[in-house]
């Protein structure tokens, strides 16, 4: 849900340039939203640590999305240390260094960054 949500806002920016940092900070929101959802302890019935369910690798696919998602949209914005920050998490909940973590580490790495970021914000982080 939270991916289409982002999703929508990402294509409202591409829609209409003018407006872009709000759809883009909109995007962001999202994307930290649904990380915090995600992070709640309600979320699941059993410890993480104790938990043989299927549905933990598709947890930590979420995450990693997420996490991508809002790299991208940080860097979107300029803010480079917040991008690294996602890229970082999205790495700790990726199998075997996927593609799309390094790829991003890539672009990040050949990015020219503003002097001053669109929006800076706290990335809001995985809890393990």
């Amino acid at each position: 849900m939270y991916n289409t949500l982002i999703y929508g806002y990402l294509l409202a920016a591409k829609r209409h340039p003018e407006r872009s940092t709000i759809a883009y900070t909109e995007a962001l929101y999202a994307a930290e939203e649904g990380i915090a959802y995600l992070n709640r302890e309600d979320r699941f019935i059993s410890s993480r640590k104790t938990a043989t369910d299927a549905s933990l690798p598709k947890v930590d696919l979420a995450k990693a999305t997420l996490s991508l998602k809002a790299a991208k949209i940080c860097s979107k914005l300029g803010n480079e240390q917040a991008a690294r920050a996602y890229v970082n998490d999205a790495n700790i909940h990726s199998p075997n260094a996927d593609p799309a973590v390094m790829s991003r580490v890539v672009k990040l790495d050949l990015k020219a960054w503003p002097d001053e970021p669109l929006v800076t914000t706290k990335p809001v982080l995985w809890k393990d």
